[in-house]
């Protein structure tokens, strides 16, 4: 089978179709350096093309099986700014190359890939210009990561493009714990989030104020004041007291958020921390009234930041172990030393469905980004087992 990928990232593509069986020339087109390297270590085979938009008939294969492409979603997604929003600002312009070199090639037949968040506006228009209608799958279906994505799978039928029917697979049944490294680690909730490029930056106060990137939960060891002022931050600790996952493969978040303390030694977990008291900081009635007032007399939001524009409130917990938000956003208890770390990457590979250590050879920054940027694997076998293959 000859297959053109385009925007390839680590070749996640040519994973599904190795998982399949299917012996097949690999041609790709990717612009990220870590990326082509971690590909060309698992499939030195693959021929890379380099920048989409410089692709034309003199450097593209000729009698192309399957085109694949996961066009760039910044301009498109939910988290999209609104100066680059839709099909004809930012990154996402980049869907009309694709729609040129489709054009060029004619593959028998092509998959591409893009966020279900879009506005129906645009998904109505990519499906107007391709001629094919999309299917929309989460992830959560095969893998143990909600992720739901527009799938277009065309055939080509008589010059044109038809859409290519495809139902929804069934569900696995894998749950986040099974893909932790640590089995005594504790996930609070059957499915990991969605797994982004920027999951390296991840902090708690993304996870419990906006429902994004997956945190773990773990207990904790002691600790000290470092800085003398009672405060209970992360900074204020030695660095010998910042806690890591006991499994040593990844930095513990801190309550001060960015995983501070990258070069302290590891601890031991005591599964006796869980459970045990959350201590949350909110603005206290109070500070609510101070702010709407400042914004009536000012037009400006803010108000009074002082401790007593917050309150203290206390949550016991027996369903998950407690951990640290934010430090603008919460506090803990005296008594309760507990941490809250980021999945590993290798754990972020099984949420995209990747072969174990597969991206490793480059920083952890960069596994995690173009983890985050790729296709989950399962999806993309289960339709081309589907399309491709069904003849």
């Amino acid at each position: 089978m000859r297959v053109l990928s385009l925007f390839d990232g680590c070749a996640g593509a040519r994973q599904a179709l190795d998982n399949l069986d299917v012996d097949c020339k690999y041609y790709a087109s990717e612009l990220d350096k870590y990326a082509i390297e971690v590909a060309l270590k698992n499939y030195p085979d693959i021929v890379q093309l380099g920048d989409v938009t410089k692709l034309n008939e003199s450097n593209l294969p000729k009698d192309v099986d399957l085109m694949i492409a996961g066009f760039p979603c910044q301009s498109l997604s939910v988290a999209k700014r609104q100066k680059e929003s839709g099909l004809e600002k930012g990154q996402s312009t980049l869907f009309w190359e694709c729609v040129r070199v489709l054009n060029l090639v004619k593959p028998k037949y092509f998959i591409l890939e893009n966020v279900a968040s879009m506005k129906n506006s645009d998904r109505d228009r990519i499906s107007e210009v391709l001629g094919v209608e999309p299917v929309m799958i989460n992830s959560a279906l095969l893998t143990a990561q909600s992720r739901k994505r527009y799938y277009w799978v065309g055939k080509l039928n008589g010059g044109i493009y038809e859409t290519v029917p495809i139902a929804q697979p069934e569900d696995r049944g894998i749950i986040l714990h099974d893909i932790l490294e640590d089995p005594n680690d504790h996930a609070d909730r059957l499915k990991s989030y969605c797994i982004t490029a920027t999951y390296q930056r991840a902090c708690p106060k993304d996870y419990f104020n906006h429902g994004q990137r997956q945190l773990i939960f773990l207990g904790g060891v002691g600790s000290k004041d470092w800085a003398k002022d009672g405060k209970k931050l992360s900074r204020n600790y030695p660095q010998g007291n910042r806690v890591y996952s006991s499994g040593g493969k990844s930095v513990t978040l801190s309550a001060n958020g960015g995983g501070l303390g990258g070069k302290t030694g590891l601890y031991e977990v005591s599964q006796e921390k869980y459970n045990q008291l959350l201590l949350y900081y909110g603005r206290s009635e109070e500070g609510k009234k101070a702010r709407k007032e400042h914004k009536q007399t000012t037009g400006k939001d803010g108000g009074d930041r002082s401790l007593k524009s917050r309150e203290w409130c206390v949550k016991q917990d027996q369903s998950k172990s407690p951990c640290l938000t934010s430090s603008t956003d919460a506090r803990i208890l005296e008594t309760q030393e507990c941490v809250v770390r980021k999945l590993t990457p290798l754990e972020c590979e099984r949420l995209q469905g990747m072969r174990d250590s597969y991206s490793e050879g480059v920083s952890n920054t960069q596994r995690y980004k173009m983890i985050g940027n790729g296709f989950t694997i399962p999806v993309v076998e289960y339709l081309i087992k589907n399309s491709v293959l069904m003849v």
